[in-house]
C-alpha cells in the first residue's frame, strides 16, 4: 500500500491538533514528525506479527486491537486473514476492539462495561 504525502506547516507558537477518527494516521504522523518512525506501507507489522504466529498453527490467537492503527482497508485486510486462520485451522480467535462493526465477523460477542461483562450475545 503507498503511503500518502502530507505537507504541514506548524509555526512556532501555535497549538496544532490532529483530528479524526482511529486507524486514520494521526498517531503515525505525530511519531514521523518527532522522528521515533518513518513512513512505510500502514498495516505491514499487523501482517507480519499474524503471519508467524498463524505459522505456528496455535490453537488460540489472542489479538489485542489488531486494527487499531490501520486505515479502513487494511483493518479489513487483517481480520480477513484472522478469520482465514480461523477456517482453515479451527484456531480460536479472541479480538479486543472498540469498533462494533467487527462484531459482525465473530460467533460470540462479549459486551463489557466499567469491567464486568453486560452482555454476551451468540451470533
Amino acid at each position: 500500500m503507498p503511503c500518502g504525502r502530507v505537507d504541514l506547516d506548524t509555526p512556532k507558537g501555535e497549538i496544532v491538533v490532529l483530528l479524526g477518527p482511529s486507524g486514520s494516521g494521526k498517531s503515525t504522523l505525530l511519531n514521523i514528525i518527532g522522528g521515533l518512525d518513518h513512513a512505510t506501507a500502514g498495516g505491514e507489522q499487523q501482517r507480519v506479527a499474524i503471519a508467524r504466529a498463524a505459522a505456528k498453527r496455535p490453537m488460540v490467537l489472542f489479538c489485542d486491537a489488531p486494527t487499531g492503527a490501520l486505515d479502513s482497508k487494511t483493518g479489513h485486510a487483517v481480520l480477513k486473514v484472522l478469520k482465514g486462520v480461523n477456517e482453515h485451522w479451527g484456531a480460536t480467535v479472541l479480538i479486543v476492539t472498540h469498533a462494533p462493526s467487527q462484531a459482525t465477523m465473530a460467533d460470540r460477542v462479549i459486551h463489557f462495561a466499567d469491567g464486568p461483562i453486560r452482555e454476551i450475545i451468540v451470533q
